[in-house]
């Protein structure tokens, strides 16, 4: 289905009509589906926006080669890479709006060096995620985000959300020792999961899956430090091998710089059923 995009709020339409330009943020969308005559807002996308996010991707564009367009006003573009498909069948159940998928073999998306959440801090990580095939072994551990460096000279130093060895997981690396991690079940093969991430103030990891609390939680005590990685998805930050690709379709990606609560986490998962 063909999306167009309408003016939000009576004095911009006005405005945007009257001179023949836009004054739109992509934050101030309307959906309009083909031979529709009422604009219908998106529920699902309004519940996002209004937790803030500190960047907010559809993942809907029209073709790889105009980048991916953050939603919220952050201004947080990203850049598509490799076997990447716009046009897949999005996720939110009401809406219009379609997802990206990626191959599993070069395709990922680079917002370049941001997200590093240094240290402690606070974050959540959210996206509807809808893989090929369940992933069952540990040597494809797939990544659906990734801030890492160091990999390959054994001194890894970040953060990921990935899929393998039976678990959805995230683990916070910092040097040689053992990863903190959070883990929850394996996400299904050709379905939509909403997954959400979140590192509290007190130092707690938990996952979320369609809504609710998926894991145990699970303490952080690492202080990271590295900025200079890249935040990527559907890829590992500094390694191209394949086997760490994730291959399926995502879906409204989002980061905040603060943990959301268990109620936010909820109302989102809400907001995207029929």
């Amino acid at each position: 289905m063909e999306v167009h995009r309408i003016a939000v709020g009576v004095s911009l339409a006005a405005l945007a009509f009257g001179c023949g330009c836009s004054l739109l943020t992509p934050a101030d969308s309307y959906f309009l589906g083909t031979g529709g005559s009422t604009p219908a807002r998106s529920v699902y996308a309004q519940a996002v926006l209004d937790d803030a996010p500190l960047g907010y991707w559809r993942l809907d564009e029209a073709d790889v080669a105009g980048g991916v367009i953050d939603a919220s006003p952050h201004g947080n573009d990203g850049k598509y890479f490799g076997g990447v498909t716009t046009g897949a069948p999005g996720a939110i159940a009401h809406d219009p709006d379609s997802a990206t998928s990626l191959d599993g073999v070069d395709a990922e998306i680079s917002f370049g060096e941001r997200f590093a959440f240094q240290g402690l801090a606070p974050c959540s990580i959210e996206v509807w995620a809808r893989p090929t095939a369940a992933v069952t072994t540990s040597e494809t551990l797939r990544r659906i985000v990734s801030h890492e460096s160091g990999y390959v000279d054994g001194s890894p130093e970040g953060y990921m959300l990935m899929i393998g060895n039976s678990y959805l997981w995230v683990n916070r690396h910092l040097g040689s020792g053992d990863p903190e991690t959070v883990s929850a079940s394996i996400l299904k093969a050709d379905v939509y999961t909403h997954v959400v991430f979140t590192l509290d103030e007190k130092q707690t990891m938990r996952l979320y899956e369609d809504g609710e609390l998926a894991s145990n939680p699970a303490p952080a005590a690492l202080q990271l430090q590295n900025t200079d990685a890249e935040f990527r998805v559907g890829a590992m930050s500094d390694n191209p091998d394949p086997v760490y690709r994730f291959a399926g379709a995502l879906d409204e990606l989002a980061v905040y710089d603060h943990a959301l609560p268990a109620t936010r986490v909820k109302a989102h998962f809400d907001a995207a059923q029929p």
